[in-house]
Order: C-alpha cells, then sequence, then structure tokens
C-alpha cells in the first residue's frame, strides 16, 4: 500500500511539472509573437504616417498645378483626356 500511495504521489507531481513546463513554453510563445506583432503594428504606423504626409504633399502639388493651368489657360478650361497639355509656345 505505501508503495502505491508513493506511485500516486510521483504521477501527481509528474502531470503537474508536464502540466507547468507546457504552459511556460506557450506563454513564452505567445509573447513572442505579441512582441512581434508590436514591432509590426509600430512600423505600419509609421509607414502610414509616411504615406499620409506624401499624400498632403502631392494634393499641394495638385492644388498648386491646377492654380497655375487656370492662371495659363484663361477661363479655367479644364483638360479631361488625361494627357499632357502641350507646352505653351
Amino acid at each position: 500500500m505505501e508503495g502505491r500511495l508513493v506511485a500516486l504521489a510521483m504521477m501527481i507531481g509528474g502531470f503537474g511539472l508536464i502540466g507547468f513546463v507546457t504552459g511556460s513554453l506557450a506563454s513564452w510563445i505567445v509573447d513572442r509573437i505579441s512582441v512581434e506583432d508590436r514591432q509590426r503594428d509600430a512600423t505600419g504606423t509609421a509607414d502610414a504616417a509616411a504615406l499620409l504626409d506624401e499624400i498632403r504633399a502631392l494634393r499641394a502639388e495638385v492644388a498648386e498645378l491646377r492654380s497655375e493651368v487656370s492662371v495659363a489657360v484663361p477661363g479655367g478650361c479644364a483638360v479631361t483626356s488625361g494627357r499632357e497639355a502641350p507646352p505653351a509656345s
């Protein structure tokens, strides 16, 4: 009877140890993945900010070009063909 109790205690301890090791490994993996996700999100945020800055600059350039076209062409005629306008002579 005494041997069976020792065996029972060892099995319970073994199950506990296996559970602890498995839980620690899973926690470590989840932490590594979340760190990578945070780094990727930070990079994505920086990229998005750079793209927004570039879009703002392009919009300003388009507005400037539109004002130049409206000054160069009396009446502000819009070019709808999608081709570049010929150079002014």
